[in-house]
C-alpha cells in the first residue's frame, strides 16, 4: 500500500498537469496547448509570460465545477482601432478530475471575438517567469 502512495505521489509530480486535478493556486500555467503562459499570483493578480496582458484571478470558488475565473485586458498596437483586448477565463473541472478552461477574448470594438471552450490548463511550475512586456499587436488568443 506505501508504494502505491509513493507511486501516486510521484506521478502527480512528474507531470505536472495533473497538479490541476488538485485545484488552481498560484504559479505558472500554460493555457489551451501553449497557445500562451499565465502567471497566477497569491495576491489576486495574474500577468502574461508570453503575452503583455493580466489582471485579476478568483480561485476556490463555490461552484462543484468552476475552480477559478480570471479576467484582465491588453492594449494592442498595429490595430486599426488602437484598442484594447480583454480576456475572460473560466477554470473548470470535469467530472474525472481533469481541469480544463473555457477562454473568452475580444477587441472592444468587436472586430475580434474568439471562444475557445475546454482547452487545456497545464501548471508549469510553482515559481513564475518575468512578466512579457513586449508590445500586442494581436489578440491574445491569435
Amino acid at each position: 500500500m506505501r508504494s502505491l502512495i509513493l507511486l501516486l505521489l510521484g506521478a502527480v509530480t512528474a507531470f505536472p498537469g495533473l497538479a490541476g486535478a488538485r485545484g488552481i493556486g498560484p504559479g505558472q500555467y500554460s493555457l489551451g496547448a501553449g497557445l500562451e503562459v499565465v502567471c497566477l499570483k497569491d495576491d489576486g493578480t495574474w500577468y502574461g509570460t508570453t503575452f503583455n496582458f493580466g489582471g485579476h484571478w478568483t480561485k476556490n470558488l463555490p461552484s462543484t465545477r468552476v475552480k477559478a475565473e480570471l479576467h484582465g485586458g491588453y492594449a494592442i498596437q498595429g490595430h486599426d482601432y488602437q484598442g484594447y483586448g480583454n480576456t475572460a477565463i473560466t477554470v473548470k473541472k470535469a467530472g474525472g478530475g481533469q481541469t480544463f478552461i473555457d477562454w473568452f477574448d475580444w477587441f472592444d470594438d468587436l472586430s475580434y471575438q474568439a471562444m475557445i471552450p475546454d482547452a487545456g490548463i497545464n501548471l508549469v511550475k510553482s515559481d513564475c517567469d518575468p512578466r512579457f512586456t513586449g508590445e500586442n499587436t494581436h489578440a491574445a488568443t491569435q
